[in-house]
């Protein structure tokens, strides 16, 4: 459950877009989700994120919490939020 002061930014549609989107339009929303999570992260400091793949998940979706670590880190980790 999400509360006032938490916000929780869903991986799936951009890592799994539908198959009836276009290849390119497909790669600039993946592209747009990471830049505009990165900021969300950045602006927060990291605090009150949550991450998720949405209600219900999918069969195509992260395997374990530890893909979900490894995307999180890969991906939005930075030395400042660690400040």
């Amino acid at each position: 459950m999400v509360t006032d002061d938490q916000l929780e930014l869903l991986y799936s549609p951009a890592l799994y877009p539908s198959t009836s989107i276009p290849g390119d339009v497909a790669r600039k929303f993946r592209q747009n989700f990471f830049t505009n999570a990165r900021e969300v992260i950045r602006i927060t400091g990291g605090k009150g994120i949550i991450i998720s793949s949405g209600p219900g998940g999918s069969g195509d979706g992260m395997r374990g919490p530890i893909d979900l670590i490894n995307l999180y880190v890969v991906t939005f980790f930075t030395e400042s939020a660690n400040e």
